[in-house]
């Protein structure tokens, strides 16, 4: 079998260099970037889309984990996230060189005291349902980004003071004060443009996660809870003849091995998220290929800590000195990753903090901790993991076998999605997990605001208020010179490797299962796929 593992090289370091010092403002006071061509504005008539009939009219993609609100301003997730990249667009973007680039703004500039941006807007942009996009719809929707208590991404849009528009090819957002990571906060996926006038119509916050209507190159059409999502060309998108195939349809298929296996027989065409474990799988199975994305995700070891013994910071220390990432790269990430120490990832070269280690494995280090804690004959301890998810599973069942070595018996509990989702929401919904965290705007200041802002997420589900993590990651926030932001930054992972509410384990590659008669498929490192260049062969 054909092996075709894309390894994109990036130039992370100047991608986030050029967004961080684009909101520090230059000598002009003015960053301007122009669109790339075959982007004028549509007149009404539905895209050419699938137009050469050796293509198939629709492929279908296997997503792992449910979908559960489609309204940007709510509680959402990664994948909900990425989903909502078909429908959504807001005034930039980043490519797959996680270059900060033109969306439907063109251009911009940025005041000399970094306060003020100027957007000027592409013009004739319309909703999916042929309504124009006009500077009010701008305004509520970034103001309702601030504002909306429901959202656990309010952090990104908080620096903004107001909101006005112009005209309606004019945009100029102010701030409070300097926002370090500003430019790189406007590719969240709550930083899009939303039509008023669709939300007073549907008249809900539930209506209007069910019927999203965006500027995308896909609108939503059918909706099966738990099942699928179907989606048709926006005829009225921006970039003329895209999206290039009709239609797309997600298929929800939790369980790894199923997903495989549709892949294999032809019913799903994109295995998204593919585990490393199944890499030689894909590659041996005739007709599909194995792709690998540079990424941006890490997978974490996350401790409830209102709860015992893990309210305890040398318990937590503990569990870390008894885990042996080593043996959890091999075994899980399949050679597809690096071992994590910092909380975010290593692309950031500059704020990264290479100094840390990881503490285990050490036994006699955990016991001897444990020791000191009170517990010095370890403790029984439930982990809950996503059902049917192998990499979580791997996981847990690496560290049950490592903790036991310490004397910490593990149960493991695996919880389908949707309650699983729920759990770690609630302080008395879980005790210890796996997750994972893929940025979704190209600066760290994302993750470290889930991680130390406690309204944000409970400063990442450890629902223990920390102050001086949030007071370190508000300095890091604002602070305009990148040399001295780098230092905040290290010091802010040092804090967070002695607190230790969560252990971060390895940062893993993207590796999606795709049919050879796919083309076109690329993925960002923030595992956004952009969805309008794919056609599959007939």
């Amino acid at each position: 079998m054909k092996k075709d593992k894309l390894r994109m090289l990036t130039s992370l370091v100047l991608c986030i260099g050029l967004a961080l010092s684009g909101c520090s403002g230059s000598a002009s006071g003015t960053t301007t970037t122009t669109a790339g061509a075959a982007t004028e504005a549509q007149t009404g008539e539905p895209a050419e889309t699938a137009a050469d009939a050796a293509y198939a009219d629709t492929f279908v993609v296997g997503l792992q984990d449910d979908v559960n609100c489609l309204d940007p301003d709510q509680s959402i997730g990664a994948t909900e996230g990425s989903v909502m990249a078909h429908i959504y667009e807001g005034l930039v973007r980043e490519d797959a060189d996680c270059n900060i680039i033109p969306l439907l703004a063109e251009s911009w500039e940025i005041s000399d005291d970094g306060l003020t941006y100027t957007f000027h807007l592409k013009e004739g942009v319309k909703f999916s349902d042929g309504t124009d996009v006009t500077g009010e719809d701008w305004i509520w929707s970034l103001e309702r980004a601030r504002d909306n208590e429901s959202s656990n991404s309010r952090s990104v849009a908080e620096p903004i003071a107001s909101v006005e528009a112009p005209d309606d090819t004019t945009l100029v957002i102010t701030l409070k004060e300097p926002c370090a990571s500003f430019m790189a906060n406007l590719c969240k996926w709550n930083m899009v443009v939303k039509s008023k006038a669709h939300f007073e119509e549907v008249g809900s916050e539930e209506a209007f996660s069910r019927s999203p209507l965006g500027t995308g190159p896909y609108m939503l059409t059918d909706w099966k809870q738990g099942e699928s999502l179907s989606f048709t060309a926006n005829p009225y998108y921006h970039e003329a003849g895209y999206p290039l195939t009709q239609n797309m349809v997600y298929k929800i298929i939790s369980d790894d091995n199923t997903r495989l296996l549709q892949l294999q027989s032809g019913d799903i065409d994109i295995m998204v998220s593919a585990p490393a474990s199944m890499a030689e799988s894909i590659e041996a199975a005739a007709g599909v290929s194995l792709q690998a994305f540079p990424s941006t995700q890490i997978r974490y070891l996350t401790f409830n800590c209102s709860q015992k013994p893990l309210d305890n910071q040398l318990v937590r220390q503990a569990l870390d000195y008894a885990t042996d990432k080593q043996e959890i790269l091999d075994v899980v990430a399949n050679g597809y990753g690096t071992i994590a120490n910092a909380y975010f990832n290593n692309m950031y070269t500059d704020f990264h903090d290479d100094t840390l280690t990881a503490r285990g494995a050490d036994y006699e280090k955990a016991k001897e901790l444990l020791a000191e804690a009170g517990y010095p004959d370890g403790f029984d301890i439930t982990m809950n993991v996503y059902a049917g998810n192998s990499v979580y599973e791997d996981i847990a069942t690496c560290l049950q076998s490592e903790w036991a070595n310490a004397g910490v018996n593990v149960t493991i509990e695996p919880l389908e999605s949707a309650t699983m989702k729920a759990a770690i929401k609630q302080p008395d919904g879980y005790v210890v997990t796996v997750l994972q965290w893929t940025d979704s705007t190209p600066d760290p200041n994302d993750l470290s605001a889930f991680e130390c802002v406690y309204e944000d997420a409970n400063q990442y589900n450890s629902f223990v208020y920390n102050h001086e993590l949030e007071d370190l990651y508000y300095e890091t926030a604002t602070e305009m010179d990148r040399e001295k932001r780098a230092e905040l930054f290290k010091e802010l992972q040092q804090e967070v490797y002695e607190w230790c509410n969560f252990v971060p384990l390895f940062q893993g590659e993207f590796i999606y299962g795709v049919s050879d008669k796919i083309s076109g498929l690329s993925v960002t490192p923030f595992n956004k796929m952009d969805a309008k260049n794919i056609q599959k062969m007939e």
